[in-house]
């Protein structure tokens, strides 16, 4: 006759077989802030962002700022046209639930940047950095592409390489003194709307005629200090000019 050793029985501390551990909701512990888009981007707010609550020392106001953001211009100024490019923001200031940000980037998304490339075609690309009135240092990469002749009857248009230089050095030449005697605003203006590249594509004509020019990136190196003051100027509104009434209508209906 043997006795049993006697010992701990593991199973009573383990509690009981099968229960579920307790589910915690994150998003129940996140604050959600509206963003709101500065000039010259017509829509007023374009999405929402959130944030683990404030705790103790920690505040979610200040932990928010300094997050970049990334939207289709599509979004940011409800015109399918642009739905290939996408802007880059930067959060630097959060009011009661809405955040202000300011321009960060610009960037070209991958199918259109694979439907633009197409073989027997020279490729054309350049890059500058800009620093414009307000303290902005800016690269902008350029990308055109050559375009065939018509009156050729082959389908493949090579440029020579000094055709290549020439109409590289245009490039980076307009692009500076274009964007250096403008602010952030007004830069970011001619780069969304094209006005740059159109104007780029027209002058290298005259060197070799270019299917298309875009500007296919735009990064920020450096940023002036974000205050309130210069972010109210990024988010003045610009008051429209109403016609005026042309009153001679008026004078010669009373002579009647």
């Amino acid at each position: 006759h043997f006795n049993m050793a006697v010992g701990k029985n593991k199973r009573l501390s383990k509690g009981k077989k099968g229960q579920k551990k307790k589910v915690i909701d994150n998003l129940a512990r996140k604050d959600w802030y509206r963003m709101r888009a500065p000039n010259p981007f017509k829509s007023g707010s374009f999405g929402w962002t959130c944030i683990t609550k404030s705790a103790g020392m920690r505040k979610a106001e200040e932990e928010i700022k300094g997050r970049v953001v990334e939207c289709s211009q599509a979004d940011l100024e409800s015109n399918s046209e642009f739905a290939w490019r996408k802007v880059k923001l930067i959060i630097d200031e959060a009011e009661g639930r809405n955040v202000r940000t300011s321009f960060y980037g610009f960037d070209m998304t991958r199918d259109m940047n694979a439907q633009l490339i197409t073989k027997w075609r020279t490729l054309i690309e350049a890059f500058v950095d800009v620093k414009t009135l307000d303290g902005y240092i800016l690269r902008v990469f350029i990308m055109g592409m050559t375009a065939s002749s018509n009156y050729k009857k082959m389908h493949k248009s090579y440029a020579k390489a000094s055709q290549i230089k020439q109409i590289r050095k245009m490039m980076i030449d307009k692009t500076t003194r274009s964007l250096s005697s403008k602010n952030i605003t007004e830069a970011i203006t001619v780069v969304a709307n094209d006005g740059l590249a159109n104007t780029l594509q027209s002058d290298a004509k005259k060197v070799y005629p270019l299917d298309f020019v875009k500007i296919r990136k735009v990064k920020c190196i450096q940023r002036p200090k974000i205050d309130t003051v210069r972010l109210n100027e990024m988010y003045r509104e610009t008051k429209k000019e109403e016609p005026k009434k042309d009153e001679s209508k008026k004078e010669d209906f009373k002579q009647d």
